[in-house]
């Protein structure tokens, strides 16, 4: 809503509508009295220099001018509390739209808070179970399902990593893909310090509803390529627009898994969270193993 030039405070347009009208009545009122009594003096038994003046009046034409001046300052009057009435009203008006405006401004704020709250519940939820699920694992004597339940809790700790970023943003549907993509990587190469791990990620942004899935995605990616590419893995992720498509790669010198080998519990998630969010996969194996997930444009902002 464009902002008048000049706003009047509250109240003063009424007390000039009330004023003029006031200044107004008082005015015609006057000429009103002072025409009668002047018309009665002309024609009573005492006529002296009022009644002269008011004949000369009638006798030299002028009475009809002097009612159009009448005339014209009573419409005057009333053009003039009809404008500032309508002043008042467009003021009462303005007033009730800065009203609803910070009525709703503060119904954002408390919807933005509540948000934010939901995610950070979210986060310490996840890391509740994660908690719980090592705590399980600490019982187990089996070495393969400690590894499980280890995968399950760093799949959780990285949803939860999700919501944090995204209650932590400015906008909830705007979360950075490459700072994420980025940082994320750095921890996995924490875990693997003689692999070299380099990231190339356009400037991207996308709603929650992308966001998880895709970082679930990168990091089951990236871990088996770390994972099949020795401790000396050298691996290139990179995410990057190509037309109405968006392009998201990890490639390493290794060979991957066997064709044959029947697909464990992250290839399956990446097929999963691949056909959720409407992308397509391909694997490569020319000069090193290569995986590419191509989604659209339409999920990044």
């Amino acid at each position: 809503m464009r902002k008048p030039l000049f706003e009047a405070p509250p109240g003063v347009a009424s007390a000039v509508t009330n004023l003029l009208a006031a200044i107004s009545l008082a005015g015609f009122t006057c000429l009103v009295i002072l025409l009668l009594g002047a018309m009665q003096w002309s024609m009573g038994e005492r006529a002296g220099a009022i009644a002269a003046a008011t004949s000369a009046v009638w006798r030299n034409g002028m009475f009809p001018w002097l009612l159009i001046s009448l005339v014209a300052l009573s419409g005057f009057s009333v053009l003039s509390v009809v404008a500032m009435r309508r002043a008042q009203l467009e003021e009462a008006a303005q007033q009730r739209l800065r009203r609803a405006a910070q009525a709703l401004e503060i119904m954002l704020e408390e919807k933005d808070v509540l948000l934010a709250e939901i995610h950070h519940r979210v986060k310490n939820n996840m890391q509740v179970v994660v908690n719980l699920l090592q705590m399980e694992a600490a019982q187990l004597a089996d070495p393969g399902s400690r590894q499980r339940l280890d995968a399950v809790g760093r799949r959780l700790v990285l949803i939860g990593h999700i919501h944090e970023r995204v209650y932590a943003a400015d906008r909830f549907a705007r979360m950075d893909v490459a700072a994420h993509l980025a940082e994320h990587c750095d921890e996995l190469s924490q875990e693997h310090p003689a692999a070299v791990l380099r990231v190339a990620a356009e400037p991207l942004h996308c709603g929650l509803d992308t966001a998880l899935p895709l970082a679930l995605i990168a990091h089951e990616l990236v871990s088996n390529a770390l994972r099949y590419g020795g401790e000396a893995a050298c691996v290139a992720v990179s995410i990057r627009r190509k037309g109405e498509r968006v392009l998201l790669a990890v490639a390493d010198g290794g060979k991957g898994p066997a064709p044959d080998a029947m697909p464990g519990m992250g290839l399956m998630l990446v097929d999963l969270m691949v056909g959720q969010i409407g992308g397509k996969i391909d694997r490569t194996t020319t000069d090193g193993h290569c995986v590419q997930v191509w989604l659209s444009a339409a999920l990044f902002c």
